[in-house]
């Protein structure tokens, strides 16, 4: 693996389980040496990708909350489909999400949530596996428990 994809490879890491990471624990989950992981993450760190906070842990920095305001402004995903999503949830009274194929998982880039939504539902960067057996499309199969609703919902696109 080359230099610069192991330095992106730290931020991989990052997750709402485990938001805050010293450098020694980085360096043991992506079996670097030490040395090289406080080398890249000054790099992450200069760029605002990470922060310091106390003790010389790391935790997400703010370059990523600029770079999801451009995601949110001209991603044509997000740009596109958020008012679908808007527009469908309305329509049915259901709680939605605008949702993409990410790295071999699904990952939740819009929600709209009714007012009786149940407590953690998927959120914005939320992402689920696409190998749990209970993943079906919503499009065809068993798993679509009303049927109705999702020649309504492709019908809508």
């Amino acid at each position: 693996m080359r230099s610069q994809d192991k330095m992106l490879y730290l931020l991989d890491a990052f997750s709402v389980d485990a938001p805050v990471w010293s450098a020694e624990e980085l360096a043991a989950r992506c079996e670097l040496p030490v040395s090289s992981c406080y080398r890249y993450l000054k790099s992450l760190h200069q760029a605002g990708l990470l922060a310091r906070v106390g003790s010389g842990s790391y935790v997400v920095g703010p370059r990523v909350l600029v770079l999801d305001r451009v995601a949110r402004t001209f991603d044509p995903i997000y740009t596109v489909g958020s008012p679908r999503v808007v527009a469908l949830s309305q329509e049915t009274r259901f709680s939605a999400l605008l949702s993409v194929l990410y790295s071999e998982s699904v990952m939740c880039v819009r929600q709209v949530l009714t007012p009786d939504a149940p407590p953690g539902l998927s959120g914005r960067g939320h992402r689920s596996s696409t190998l749990c057996p209970s993943f079906r499309p919503f499009s065809r199969g068993p798993g679509v428990k009303n049927q109705g609703l999702a020649r309504k919902f492709l019908n809508f696109l």
